[in-house]
């Protein structure tokens, strides 16, 4: 089982990461934003990112209230 929990400290790491990641993505976007206007490419990424983010958070909540 040890192996398991390792994995499974592993993969929150990686989600953490990722989350912060996406975040900091999605604040350089929107600095972006103010310099000069986002081109579609870059408007569909933030919003990607911030879906991305609330997905996560939603559903790692409801896992931990259905468990």
């Amino acid at each position: 089982m040890d192996g398991i929990e390792f994995s499974e400290n592993m993969t929150r790491l990686g989600i953490i990461i990722l989350v912060f990641s996406g975040y900091a993505i999605y604040w350089k976007l929107g600095k972006t934003k103010r310099e000069r206007g986002l081109s579609k490419f870059e408007a569909c990424l933030r919003f990607s990112v911030m879906f991305g983010i609330i997905a996560w958070g939603v559903s790692t909540l409801a896992l931990s209230l259905w468990s």
